[in-house]
């Protein structure tokens, strides 16, 4: 059985400098992912929650992708944990909104 595209999601997990809460993180994709399950899920992450997000996938079986400048592009969803400044979860938000990828936020 081969996987289809309607099979696969793709998150990018976004966090503002200092977002630091792997419980919360844990949590919440925790909740997004049982949502969504039966679909192959990979996970990416920006530098600010690239550790918390790396652990999760590690603990959690799920396949953990590098950065990149098409991060937001290239999914099919975002989570973004924001600390209520504009910063990177801003970004990608906005970004999601431009290219029509549905964005969770998670004010922290």
């Amino acid at each position: 059985m081969t996987s289809t595209a309607m099979d696969k999601l793709r998150i990018a997990v976004i966090g503002d400098k200092k977002f630091d809460d792997y419980s919360r993180l844990a949590s919440i994709l925790d909740s997004f992912i049982k949502i969504h399950q039966g679909k192959s899920i990979s996970i990416v992450s920006n530098n600010k929650t690239n550790p918390l997000a790396k652990k999760y996938a590690s603990e959690n079986g799920i396949n953990f992708g590098r950065q990149s400048k098409r991060m937001i592009r290239n999914s099919d969803r975002v989570i973004a944990f924001r600390k209520g400044v504009p910063g990177e979860a801003q970004q990608a938000i906005e970004e999601a909104n431009r290219e029509g990828i549905p964005s969770y936020v998670v004010e922290v």
